[in-house]
């Protein structure tokens, strides 16, 4: 188990222990840095482990480092486009209406959301005051995402 940098988040329940790779950096970034940053770093060693190619690995890290910004077009690659969209789905139910209701009620079937709102909104605001310029502030403050967060329509 990866212990995370801040004691007030714990490990991401549910999902059988595995997390999404734009998120590793949530919990184990460090200083001044966008947890995004630390996840792309991760995400480099592991590619670089299992011997990804370096487009490949700047694709990946470029796509991490962007999914959590608001609006990643398709025009930003297909890999920032679909984890950008597949992070908005899991956190706040960002366009759940474009997928067919049988995918949903089979993924989280499949992965359990077991107290996954109040670990990710604990992780967040951790990555807000952690970064105080940073997108997790931004979007904590001016974009309600905490209450998204809350809201998403997902069963825990």
């Amino acid at each position: 188990m990866i212990m995370p940098a801040d004691p007030r988040v714990t490990r991401r329940p549910g999902r059988s222990g595995r997390g999404e790779p734009g998120d590793a950096g949530l919990v184990l970034a460090g200083g001044e840095d966008d947890f995004t940053l630390a996840s792309a770093r991760s995400a480099r060693d592991v590619a670089e482990q299992v011997g990804l190619s370096t487009a490949a690995t700047e694709t990946l890290q470029t796509a991490i480092t962007m999914h959590h910004s608001p609006h990643v077009p398709l025009a930003a690659g297909p890999v920032a486009y679909l984890l950008s969209a597949g992070a908005g789905v899991d956190v706040v139910g960002m366009r759940c209406w474009d997928l067919p209701p049988s995918i949903l009620a089979e993924a989280v079937r499949d992965y359990p959301r077991e107290g996954f709102k109040a670990y990710f909104a604990r992780a967040w605001a951790a990555e807000a005051a952690r970064v105080p310029q940073g997108r997790a502030k931004l979007l904590r403050r001016y974009g309600a995402f905490t209450a998204a967060i809350a809201l998403a329509p997902f069963d825990e």
